[in-house]
């Protein structure tokens, strides 16, 4: 695995170089890219280049980063890409960057945001791939679109990465095993001694499991809206206190209005960032590891 991650790093900075970057931007957007971290060396993000042939390069390694790395090495392994067909997880990652990039570049022709389909496509998809990579690259405002696309962009982010890349947010699988378990709810409703296991592609889903999941989701959603709820009451204004949590919870970085992809948090107050740096900790950490040093059972082990 970090063979592959290496050979990703090293194609990605050459090909940053070659679609215009000078060395130490190629170097620098190549640690960035592959680990998602989205970090620029320019205070414009990738607006400051200004390269459809960059923005290609990043939307390219941002989409391999999403992916499970386990996939590409059983790609590798078995050189053939069948793997990614096969897998319920990387369908849903693409499918999901394919439905916003579509929709979302309809809509912006449609509301005359933009006049050029060519240009409502590069700003839709190079949004899109960074957004719900949880990446947070930025080459335009879209917090200025219509529609509401700007909070459907930042709720992608809490779900879209695969489990085992390098995203933040709950990752798609869990979401997977949340809709075949509302379905299969529904099911019994219908058919009440029905047997209805869950499965994803050909692994079946236990009990057990599917509650653990359900019980994530439950707790990533009460440490959104409790965090939102407490930014409300320091001062935020609605818009930056939802979004902010959902964006630093999923390590996305950007939300928006003054905390959005062409401002930064300094204006924030202590507290406030403080609020936000937990919320970045037990997103990365999957809020259970850190939740567990609460526990008053865990210390008495």
């Amino acid at each position: 695995l970090y063979t592959t991650y290496f050979a990703f790093s090293v194609v990605c900075a050459i090909g940053y170089h070659l679609a215009g970057m000078p060395w130490e931007d190629a170097i620098m957007h190549m640690m960035t890219t592959v680990s998602l971290a989205g970090v620029s060396s320019h205070d414009a993000s990738f607006a400051y280049f200004n390269n459809p042939m960059v923005e290609v390069v990043a939307i390219i390694f941002m989409i391999i980063s999403g992916f499970n790395f386990s996939l590409h090495f059983v790609a590798w392994r078995r050189r053939s890409v069948s793997a990614y067909f096969k897998d319920p997880e990387a369908i849903g990652w693409i499918s999901t960057l394919l439905v916003l990039t579509i929709g979302i570049t309809v809509a912006l022709i449609q509301t005359s945001t933009y006049s050029d389909w060519l240009e409502a496509l590069r700003a839709a998809a190079f949004s899109v791939v960074s957004v719900a990579s949880s990446t947070g690259y930025a080459s335009c405002d879209y917090s200025l679109w219509p529609y509401g696309i700007p909070m459907i962009l930042l709720l992608s982010s809490t779900f879209a990465t695969c489990a085992g890349s390098a995203g933040g947010g709950m990752k798609m699988i869990r979401l997977i095993v949340l809709i075949k378990q509302i379905a299969r709810e529904f099911k019994h409703l219908l058919y009440p001694r029905a047997v209805l296991p869950i499965s994803v592609g050909t692994m079946n889903i236990s009990q057990p499991i599917s509650f653990a999941i359900l019980t994530y989701a439950i707790l990533w959603v009460f440490s959104a809206a409790l965090a939102s709820f407490i930014l409300l009451l320091s001062g935020m204004q609605a818009t930056e206190a939802i979004s902010a949590a959902l964006a630093c919870l999923s390590n996305l970085g950007p939300g928006l209005g003054s905390v959005g992809p062409v401002s930064t948090y300094a204006h924030l107050t202590d507290p406030q960032l403080l609020i936000l740096s937990f919320l970045m900790l037990i997103g990365r950490l999957e809020l259970f590891t850190v939740y567990i040093l609460f526990s008053r059972s865990f210390w008495r082990l």
